[in-house]
């Protein structure tokens, strides 16, 4: 037997190719959504039809839950001191208010997360029930702003700005109740916003740096830093604007403040930031928490399999505290 998969790329085009779903699948789902296709390409919006295994879809078919399977994806953009923050929602077809969950990405990348993108598949897994919302920091990917002036204060401006404002552009969000998915440097700045946001309900580290800058950096790094006046790695400056508004950060004395249910998921093979930095912050916080040490998982979620297992236990996570 053929299989296939329904693919709406673009909000422009249908497409499908052998793969998960029979023909008769693919036809009985194009005919069911060609109504919400029609809205799509009016509003320019992207559609993401789910994959589910053939199994799993064959069900949804015979009990006519279809609405379950499809996402929509769409682009925006905000001001922050007169500066454009660019960034995409998931949504859930899916009626009533939506809890929102945050994807907040670490130093010198962007809302795809990793090179390998998996921001954007998690934010669809994830998108089957909830509301994403994954976005540049200014001075990253495509927001404006130059890299060099991005602080952590910048960056939780940002963060702020974007949990405010999502629900006037989209009242069907619940920014009232929201979950931070910080990956790396992007954990340490979602940490420190939830010791400040009664919005946030629950936190997730994906291999994040906890420490403050003055403990995580080793004393040879500050040395180079302050002799040159700036340090520079995989051709990203890191300049004393940064360096000095860091310091003014210690989530290690407001760790008492974090009062929501957190997970951390930290990698054996990730030489950026090892488990011991989970480890040691997981011992201090005073909430519910859970840790996950993954043997196979490096610091930019390499393998089909691990990203798996990271969406797993994520969303096991999600699923319990944010509700």
């Amino acid at each position: 037997m053929k299989f296939y998969r329904l693919k709406v790329l673009t909000s422009d085009y249908i497409d499908y190719k052998e793969e998960n779903i029979t023909k008769e699948s693919y036809d009985f789902i194009k005919q069911k959504y060609q109504e919400s296709l029609n809205e799509a390409i009016e509003n320019d919006i992207k559609l993401v039809i789910a994959e589910p295994t053939p199994d799993l879809l064959e069900n949804e078919l015979k009990n006519h839950r279809l609405s379950l399977l499809i996402m929509k994806e769409i682009p925006l953009t905000f001001k922050c001191e007169n500066q454009q923050i660019v960034g995409m929602l998931h949504l859930p077809k899916k009626k009533g208010k939506i809890p929102l969950i945050v994807l907040v990405h670490g130093w010198s990348a962007n809302k795809l997360g990793t090179w390998n993108a998996f921001f954007v598949k998690a934010a669809r897994e994830f998108s089957k029930k909830y509301a994403v919302l994954r976005f540049d920091f200014r001075g990253s990917g495509d927001s404006e702003g130059k890299f060099e002036d991005q602080t952590i204060t910048s960056m939780l401006k940002d963060l702020d700005l974007v949990i405010t404002q999502i629900s006037e552009k989209f009242p069907e969000v619940d920014n009232n109740k929201v979950c931070l998915i910080g990956h790396s440097q992007g954990a340490y700045v979602s940490f420190l916003h939830a010791t400040r946001d009664k919005r946030v309900k629950c936190l997730v580290s994906w291999m994040g740096r906890l420490s403050d800058l003055k403990n995580f950096w080793s004393k040879v790094w500050f040395e180079e830093f302050y002799r040159k006046g700036y340090l520079e790695e995989w051709g990203y400056k890191i300049s004393k604007k940064y360096v000095e508004d860091s310091l003014k950060y210690s989530l290690e004395k407001e760790v008492n403040k974090i009062k929501v249910p957190t997970l951390f998921i930290y990698g054996e093979k990730d030489d950026i930031v090892p488990p011991s930095e989970g480890l040691n912050f997981y011992k201090k916080i005073r909430a519910i928490k859970k840790i996950a040490i993954l043997e196979n998982l490096d610091h930019y979620f390499t393998g089909e399999l691990i990203q798996r297992k990271i969406i797993k236990i994520t969303l096991g996570w999600i699923k319990k505290w944010l509700k």
